[in-house]
């Protein structure tokens, strides 16, 4: 036997003791000795049931083909077998379970068994999951720039007596992820009280809403009676109330996260007080009688002792503290998320690819760190930006919702609130031959011209004087302008049409200047901030009033302060 065909039976011998004993072979050695390769060719032959004793190489080489493909098949078959034997052991659960209720006078018909089939079609399917949460971090070690906000967070909760918190942070700093992830190291701890089961549930507390004539209480609670529509049929046909527990209830043994508790309706926020006192919600209605025989057992149970509600509240804001209730303050740990930097926005930009499975290249993951807030937008870049599960810098451009218009001399972004929204417009100033006037946009109101004149005033103080020139200030767009919150803008146009100095075009504007350049809070900050983001633009210039300024946002006490972060050369 040459080398190329001991080579083949080594190979051979390999493969049959691997597939008919899962094991290695006894032989290690290929050198192929006389009696090593009878030792071999015995030992397949039986592996294999061959009574050949002159069977060549070749036919040896066929039969364990074959006998490969059968154990394929047989493996396939297998895997077939298993999951139709779950189906059928969930249909027949399904059935068992419909019969039994109804022998035990259930409300089961076949309407109804014909809607749960219809149920249980749509529950699966599915379309593709949420890149959000496919993205999100699924260990502590993955969360990125809060690693001492989340250290005092799984200190509260992983305790033998874990305690409420209120976390603080603008959006997408990572708060609810944080929440999450406390949970699981709290189920593992033993001297926690939280079973491996215990829920998080989740709630956005500006979408919450409290009905007291309807009697609807998504939160706590709440009791339908006979004549309420929600009802149920079955027993609002024989005239019982019926209680629907609430998420606190849903939550108990667990967390309850309420986002933007700050948002959440003040009736709320009491109930939320109370339960939190009680640890369990009570049910109370006029058609409720105890010696209703009628009456099922686990409505006179919910009626007689109330739901369970022992859960640990965790609520996130974007306030600041002082505009939270205070006496949800009071029973709750307090702790601060910071802002993420560009730095932190790159990990979270390549985290979220990795797990999305996404190639992105450098060059795209810095823009998108540059040009996002926050960690929910570097996920939508990422998201929307996938070409073939490739992220280039080419397809990030026009993703990201960013000004990118070079700086230009005498012409910025203006916030300001039309109606309950916010808006933005672009304020520009020109100069030309006069007497050291200025003119405004003709549907400009009163004191939007007062705003203006207070900016050249402002401005003259600097030593920067109209002298035989006019200004003329114009809001693209026209509208019906008015309000004292133009006047930094106005201020800011004028000193770079005067200077020649060029203004960044990603920055917007609001404030109020005074006579001596001082810059005065105005209201509506919070819609101004929404309009601006949505509009692209990654700086906010606002007055400083000492309360939370968001990563994005630069509070200034005065116009040289804000002249310094509105000019493109600094």
């Amino acid at each position: 036997m040459n080398a190329e065909q001991r080579a083949r039976l080594y190979a051979l011998y390999q493969g049959v003791c691997t597939l008919c004993t899962g094991r290695q072979p006894k032989i290690t050695d290929m050198s192929g000795t006389p009696e090593q390769i009878d030792q071999m060719l015995a030992e397949i032959k039986k592996l294999l049931h061959i009574d050949r004793t002159d069977a060549p190489l070749s036919f040896l080489e066929e039969n364990y083909a074959e006998a490969t493909a059968r154990r394929k098949a047989k493996q396939d078959l297998e895997k077939l077998v298993e999951k139709r034997m779950a189906r059928a052991e969930r249909e027949y659960y399904d059935s068992l379970r419909l019969s039994l209720l109804d022998e035990m006078g259930g409300a089961e018909t076949a309407a109804t068994r014909r809607k749960l089939t219809d149920l249980v079609v749509k529950e699966g399917i599915a379309l593709s999951a949420s890149a959000f949460a496919r993205a999100r971090p699924v260990r502590a070690d993955q969360l990125v720039g809060q690693e001492e906000a989340f250290s005092r967070l799984r200190s509260a909760l992983c305790s033998p007596y874990p305690q409420h918190v209120l976390l603080y942070g603008g959006p997408g700093c990572g708060k609810t992820t944080a929440a999450r992830l406390a949970l699981d190291c709290a189920r593992e701890q033993p001297e926690a009280p939280f079973l491996r089961s215990a829920p998080f549930v989740e709630v956005d507390g500006a979408t919450l809403r409290y009905d007291p004539q309807g009697g609807v209480n998504p939160l706590i609670g709440s009791v339908h009676d006979p004549i309420y529509q929600g009802a149920g049929r079955e027993l609002a046909g024989r005239g019982l109330p019926e209680p629907k527990l609430g998420l606190v209830t849903q939550a108990h043994g667990g967390v309850l996260f309420i986002d933007e508790i700050g948002e959440m309706d003040v009736r709320l926020q009491n109930m939320l007080l109370k339960v939190l006192e009680d640890k369990r919600v009570r049910f109370d209605s006029s058609y409720y009688d105890a010696d209703n025989p009628a009456v099922p057992r686990y409505i006179r149970q919910l009626f007689a002792q109330g739901a369970p509600a022992d859960f640990v509240l965790i609520g996130a804001t974007t306030r600041s503290p002082e505009e939270i209730s205070p006496a949800l303050r009071s029973r709750c740990v307090e702790i601060f998320f910071a802002d993420l930097d560009e730095q932190d926005l790159y990990r979270v930009a390549r985290g979220a690819a990795e797990r999305l499975n996404l190639r992105a290249t450098a060059p795209a993951l810095r823009y998108i760190a540059e040009h996002s807030l926050d960690g929910r937008e570097c996920v939508r870049a990422l998201a929307a930006s996938q070409r073939e599960g490739a992220v280039t810098l080419a397809s990030v451009r026009g993703r990201v919702s960013a000004v990118e218009e070079p700086p230009a001399v005498g012409r910025t972004a203006l916030l300001g609130v039309q109606g309950r929204t916010g808006a933005v417009r672009r304020l520009t100033a020109v100069l030309r031959p006069g007497t050291g006037r200025f003119t405004l946009n003709l549907a400009a109101g009163d004191m939007a011209r007062d705003a203006v004149r207070n900016a050249v005033l402002a401005v003259e103080r600097l030593g920067l004087s109209l002298g035989e020139r006019d200004a003329a200030f114009n809001i693209e767009g026209g509208g019906n302008v008015d309000g004292p919150s133009m006047g930094l803008a106005a201020a800011l146009v004028l000193l770079s049409a005067l200077q020649e100095r060029p203004l960044r075009q990603d920055v917007a504007v609001t404030g109020e200047i005074a006579l001596d350049g001082a810059v005065l809070p105005v209201g509506g900050l919070l819609q101004k901030r929404v309009a601006a983001r949505e509009a692209g633009f990654r700086r906010i210039l606002q007055p400083r009033d000492g309360g939370y300024l968001p990563r994005d946002c630069v509070g200034v006490s005065t116009l040289q302060e804000a002249a310094k972060a509105a000019f493109a050369d600094g």
